[in-house]
């Protein structure tokens, strides 16, 4: 079984109404310049981004034009985070949500659209043409990683572990330097991302931190709720939500107690596709 198909079951037991409706990319470029997960504006990002050769944005799939905006500002004045974006409303309760598009380029005369009608502009920046692309499923109140939904990206390269680190007030280790701690409370950090083409900077799909042999910390970036506004990876793990990456985009796998011995840290990190990179560490603790 391949990659993509692995990851597509694993997502698929969560997100079963929502796998079985196939999106089209919304450019002419199949890759995400970043993913679902990735800290963007100090929190994680809901959607991802895709860059448009021709500068075109097209549907993901046939359905209702359910609003748009052909501007930067919402009703009441408050800006949009989203810049110009359009949204439209499919069957199985999805919502595709396309933002940064380009003001005045929206086609606002449109009620309903087909499979790869075109909605604007891609927003221009320094790194090309980039739209936000969303997907929203209704029924859950949640929104779902589009690559779910998407056909496969051409990514054949492993993500990138930068750095674990144990933390804590007085001072932090870097492992694979340090080899030696002192006994205590730590924080773990995970600094890792999942480089495709020319998009370094990418959140990768799945985290797993085991001690000792033991699942101490497991998140897979499937979808986001928001319950009372607080996005979350996982309504039930508070390390998912607002605080899941530090000041300085490191992931935050929770805390550890480290007592006098031996202890095994051993952390994998993977993307969409099933590429993974796996670290293992010994330390010993005095």
């Amino acid at each position: 079984m391949s990659g993509k198909r692995r990851s597509f079951a694993l997502a698929a037991a969560a997100l079963a109404a929502a796998a079985m409706f196939a999106l089209e990319w919304p450019t002419d470029r199949p890759e995400a310049a970043s993913t679902f997960g990735t800290l963007s504006a100090g929190r994680f990002s809901t959607g991802m981004l895709v860059g448009s050769g021709d500068g075109l944005v097209r549907t993901a799939a046939a359905g209702d034009l359910a609003f748009v905006l052909d501007g930067d500002r919402l009703a009441g004045g408050f800006p949009s985070t989203l810049g110009a974006f359009v949204a439209v409303a499919h069957p199985q309760d999805l919502t595709t949500v396309y933002g940064r598009l380009k003001p005045g380029t929206l086609s606002t005369y449109l009620t309903t659209v087909r499979e790869r009608d075109i909605l604007g502009m891609a927003l221009a920046s320094d790194a090309g043409a980039l739209t936000w692309f969303g997907v929203f499923d209704r029924a859950k109140d949640a929104w779902v990683n589009p690559l779910i939904l998407l056909a496969p990206e051409k990514d054949a390269k492993d993500p990138v572990i930068r750095a674990v680190l144990l933390s804590n007030d007085e001072r932090v280790y870097r492992l694979g330097e340090a080899r030696t701690v002192r006994q205590g409370r730590y924080e773990v950090l995970l600094d890792a991302t999942d480089p495709s083409g020319t998009a370094p900077g990418r959140a990768p799909y799945s985290v797993r931190l085991l001690v000792d042999g033991i699942e101490r910390f497991a998140c897979r970036f499937d979808s986001a709720v928001a319950p009372e506004g607080v996005r979350l990876f996982d309504p039930k793990d508070a390390r998912t939500g607002p605080s899941f990456y530090d000041g300085r985009g490191y992931m935050r796998l929770g805390t550890l107690d480290l007592a006098r011995g031996a202890a095994y840290l051993n952390v994998t990190v993977a993307d969409f596709e099933g590429n993974a990179r796996e670290l293992a560490y010994q330390l010993a603790v005095e």
